[in-house]
């Protein structure tokens, strides 16, 4: 009798799992049954129309190239979905993406349990009119760009399970109407009770709400322990400006654009702990608002003491605070040993000055690019005298326009650098001596202001009205461009004559509107037309060949006629 009960136990389940589209397969091994889904599931979606609404019938999937169940994407004017999800589906990417309807019926009732993929979900749609507050997002990894570019979007999902999510990147990049509450709390469903809004193991936030704006939420108590990146997270937020004090970020690696053009946000960070951030270029950039306390300093929290600010293992910082029109805070204690990218760092930072402290104690010795490090920075004036140079490449527009700066650099170790164009052009103020000249420092022995490298100098003193320094001993042999070098630099008056510009291509409006006499002119040498002589010569030449042949074909022909 027991034997006939599991028989037919087996013929039930059997033709359950048949019609399922599931398949067995018997292990040889133990003797037993196990269950094996089919490697091709596949169903078409079903539409009809009714009363001018697209309704979908049945709901389309297939197997996707991970081996899992992926629903397929609705037709942009659906308006209508069955209230039942099949419940093998488990990837939900792309499902609602770039439809515009603004109203769906049907997704409310969806059991999603077994979901596990939700990216693109609502990306790019026009849906503002869904329910998706009762969604069980338990078993879900990837949010990533679920709301992106839905712009109406701003329903309740205030107590979603987040706690299986990983990547959170680009969730609601661009959903312009989204201001819900999204914090972390506890939730008492009947008899389950869970956090809502866990975000322990999520380990990517990139993009999560640049250009958002209206987003203003508080999320301030989110376990950030796991991410590693946060590049661009509150990128181009127009009124975002919640405390972030609290976040752990001992993960993050990289914050590169986090609060670019972040218009409104100018809350304490002040104890973040940075200490395995690699990238920070274009972190504050255009963050108009941004004047915080972000130097170096001990903290203790939770009973553990760390260093807040501790910049030791950055590389790059590019375009930091570019256009951080009001930062103007201490950040002398940062340890830049690492830092190989400073270009654009301080760049129209118009009110930056260190708070009126030296910057001398960074350690700059593997920086390879300061162009336009401190362009425009008007208010600039702070002392750099002992940074070593002595890697940089490019120094191309460095202090371009840098109205105020006039430090002394005079012992700069440049001779690695190719481009000094721009440098000082419009450094109204600057008119410090950076002749070529031998310096001894901690023991060691280096030529200052050694140019030997430099092919590019093109409106290197342009509009630098005060300067008048002799560096008649620089030596420019590799230079090739000269273009307006001095060209307004109304006080200069050095003698440049012996310098060798063998290599200057370009020499036009060198000295136009300048001090500088003819004698004290280098000896350009104009190439155009040597060029041109050369050409003539050429073809001087080739003509006298063709005249020789052309007689001694003559001679030759005429001989043989005579015989």
């Amino acid at each position: 009798m027991k034997k006939l009960l599991a028989f037919i136990s087996l013929l039930t389940i059997s033709s359950t799992a048949i019609s399922s589209g599931l398949v067995f397969q018997t292990n040889k091994t133990e003797n037993i049954l196990v269950l094996k889904q089919n490697q091709k599931q596949s169903q078409k979606a079903e539409y009809k129309t009714e009363k001018g609404k697209l309704i979908c019938t049945k709901i389309g999937y297939f197997t996707n190239d991970k081996g899992e169940i992926q629903i397929e994407r609705f037709l942009p004017k659906i308006a209508q979905v069955p209230e039942t999800l099949p419940s093998f589906i488990t990837n939900l990417s792309d499902a609602f993406r770039s439809v515009t309807s603004k109203e769906i019926k049907g997704v409310e009732k969806w059991n999603t349990s077994n979901v596990t993929n939700m990216n693109h979900t609502f990306y790019n749609s026009s849906i503002s009119d869904f329910d998706i507050s009762n969604w069980n997002t338990s078993s879900v990894t990837d949010m990533s760009y679920m709301f992106a570019k839905t712009k109406h979007f701003n329903s309740d999902i205030s107590n979603w399970n987040t706690s299986s999510v990983i990547d959170m990147s680009g969730m609601f990049a661009e959903a312009e109407d989204f201001n819900q509450e999204i914090k972390q709390k506890e939730v008492q469903k009947a008899e389950l009770k869970y956090t809502a809004w866990d975000t322990s193991k999520v380990t990517n936030m990139s993009h999560m709400f640049e250009g958002t704006k209206v987003f203003d939420g508080d999320i301030s108590n989110w376990n950030t322990s796991k991410v590693t990146n946060m590049s661009y997270m509150f990128s181009n937020t127009k009124v975002f400006n919640k405390a972030l004090k609290k976040w752990n970020i001992i993960s993050v690696t990289n914050l590169s654009n986090i609060f670019e053009s972040a218009l409104a946000f100018n809350n304490d960070i002040s104890n973040w702990n940075t200490s395995n951030v690699t990238n920070m270029s274009y972190m504050f950039k255009n963050a108009v608002a941004f004047n915080q306390n972000i130097n170096q300093k001990e903290v203790e929290k939770d009973g553990q003491k760390y260093t807040a600010w501790n910049t030791s293992n950055v590389t790059n910082m590019s375009h930091m605070f570019e256009g951080a029109k009001v930062f103007n805070r201490d950040i002398s204690k940062w340890n830049t040993e690492n830092v190989t990218d400073m270009s654009y760092m301080f760049s129209s930072a118009s009110k930056f000055n260190n708070e009126g402290k030296s910057l001398n104690s960074w350690n700059t010795s593997k920086v390879t690019n300061m162009s336009l490090m401190f362009e425009a920075s008007i208010n600039f004036i702070q002392e750099i005298s002992d940074w070593d140079v002595s890697n940089v490449e490019n120094m191309n527009g460095m202090f371009q326009s840098a109205i105020n700066f006039n430090q002394n650099i005079i012992n700069w170790n440049t001779s690695k650098v190719i481009d000094m164009q721009n440098m000082f052009n419009n450094a109204a103020n600057f008119n410090q001596n950076i002749s070529t000249k031998e310096v001894t420092k901690d023991g060691k022995k280096y030529t200052a202001w050694d140019v030997s490298n430099v092919t590019n100098m093109t409106s290197m003193f342009k509009q630098a009205v005060k300067f008048n320094q002799n560096i008649g001993n620089w030596n420019t042999e590799n230079v090739a461009d000269m273009y307006a070098m001095f060209e307004g630099a109304i006080a200069f008056s050095q003698d440049l004559s012996k310098w060798n510009v063998s290599k200057v291509t370009n020499f036009d409006n060198f000295n136009n509107v300048s001090n500088l006499k003819s004698d004290q002119l280098p000896k350009f040498v104009n190439h155009s037309n040597q060029s041109k002589i050369k050409w003539q010569t050429i073809v001087f030449i080739i003509s006298a060949v063709l005249v020789s042949i052309a007689v001694v074909y003559l001679f030759i022909a005429s001989r043989k006629n005579k015989k």
